[in-house]
């Protein structure tokens, strides 16, 4: 996804730390800026790896990872594979857990575009046609609304998309939930995009987890980074990081 679309958790964290990120594989410019960049695998793992090859293009040894909706399935990943991920925190996340967690009508729906979509370019192509109507469009948030829309915007990027994001929906994380890693597990019942069971379910089978259910707040405002969210961020971080933060 674009970093537009966590640009105030960046600002909120980095006078405390050192915050890097990157942008989903795939989805956008080439080095040379000439059409998208090559997608090369789309697997959990292969994105996963992108986690740690972060840190190396940074000379980072080892970091805290934060991931919202999709990403907090892509942070857990990272940390099973590998301590260089010395903690985690969890927002809202999009897990497929079988039979131990429901998921939403939105999750379920999802889940069925992008297996139809990364079928090949020519149903993509076809989906993309009716995903382009104006009804669709006027549903998005406005301020958000040229973010989210990003890997829908043209056929070649919803394909890829499925690909993406299909493989982190279906990847079963009953596997990871061995992470031994301090980590925070956050959610809000009034999620409705994606269900907060599913985070209740990675909270109580992760080692170290210490689940928080936000009172209020839906999916998209995690993406806010708002005052009390930011708050308890700050708050576990502090429990799980060196004093001199700002230069780890």
């Amino acid at each position: 996804m674009p970093v537009g679309l966590v640009a105030r958790w960046l600002g909120a964290l980095a006078a405390e730390y050192r915050v890097v990120t990157w942008e989903s594989r795939g989805l956008f410019a080439a080095a040379d800026g000439t059409g998208l960049g090559d997608l090369a695998g789309h697997t959990l793992d292969a994105q996963s790896e992108d986690v740690l090859a972060v840190l190396d293009g940074f000379g980072i040894a080892e970091a805290h990872a934060l991931g919202l909706c999709g990403g907090a399935v892509v942070a857990l990943a990272a940390a099973a594979r590998s301590d260089r991920i010395t903690s985690l925190s969890l927002w809202h996340g999009d897990y497929e857990l079988g039979g131990e967690a429901p998921k939403t009508t939105h999750q379920r729906d999802v889940e069925s575009l992008l297996t139809m979509v990364s079928r090949g370019r020519a149903q993509a192509a076809a989906m993309h046609r009716l995903m382009s109507r104006p009804s669709t469009l006027e549903a998005l948030r406005p301020d958000i609304a040229h973010y989210l829309i990003h890997p829908y915007a043209t056929p070649e990027l919803l394909y890829r998309y499925g690909l993406l994001n299909g493989a982190i929906m279906s990847a079963d994380c009953r596997g990871l939930l061995d992470a031994p890693q301090p980590a925070l597990v956050v959610t809000s019942d009034r999620d409705t995009t994606a269900h907060p069971a599913g985070s209740k379910f990675v909270a109580a089978r992760l080692p170290r987890a210490e689940l928080r259910t936000m009172p209020d707040g839906d999916h998209l405002t995690a993406f806010d980074g708002g005052g009390e969210l930011v708050a308890l961020a700050r708050e576990f971080l502090h429990s799980v990081t060196v004093p001199e933060r700002k230069g780890t």
